[in-house]
């Protein structure tokens, strides 16, 4: 068996267990233990990806975006460990997880004024939602300013990925852009 078979297959079990783990994590009242364990697993997929990478790339420009990627689901994984217990940790954690995506997925294409205009119009759109929404309640105002921030972060995340699409309209940019829109969803 090839080793890119191997990884293939690592990574279909992986993504199966965390499906699975989500799925009973839901189903469990969102209990913290499976979410870690989940989230955990998804990180630890991640680290196993980049080694891969690191031992097939051939040129080290073509690491800096799945080194980004890794980092941010590593941060992402803390983000989650820690927002139960230390809210304001855990958003930090989660905003330099997404920071890591926007930087990776600047890897792939350069900056253009089309990012701004669509990361800003979604930051607006999202902040007025946090402001707005009654059913979001923060105990403390610095909550919802950390709450609001963090969804100007997922907004250029996504106003990133499509812009890329717009820009260049292949499947790994439609995937981007398609799982950034639901990230986005799930946590608004």
């Amino acid at each position: 068996m090839k080793k890119q078979d191997i990884y293939f297959y690592i990574n279909i079990a992986f993504s199966a267990c965390i499906y699975v783990l989500n799925y009973f994590y839901q189903y469990n009242n969102f209990n913290f233990t499976l979410k870690c364990i989940t989230s955990g697993l998804f990180a630890l997929l991640a680290i196993i990806n980049i080694t891969y990478c690191i031992k097939e790339s051939v040129k080290k420009e073509d690491l800096k975006y799945p080194l980004f990627m890794v980092l941010g689901a590593i941060f992402c994984f803390l983000g989650d460990a820690f927002i139960n217990h230390y809210f304001i940790i855990g958003v930090v954690l989660f905003a330099l997880g997404h920071v890591f995506y926007v930087a990776g997925y600047f890897m792939l294409q350069k900056f253009k004024m089309l990012d701004l205009y669509i990361g800003g119009g979604l930051g607006l759109v999202t902040g007025l939602f946090v402001l707005l929404c009654p059913y979001l309640k923060f105990d403390a105002p610095i909550l919802k300013v950390a709450c609001i921030i963090y969804a100007f972060i997922l907004s250029f995340m996504v106003g990133k990925t499509v812009s890329n699409f717009i820009s260049k309209r292949e499947k790994m940019n439609l995937y981007l852009m398609v799982g950034a829109i639901l990230f986005l969803i799930s946590d608004l």
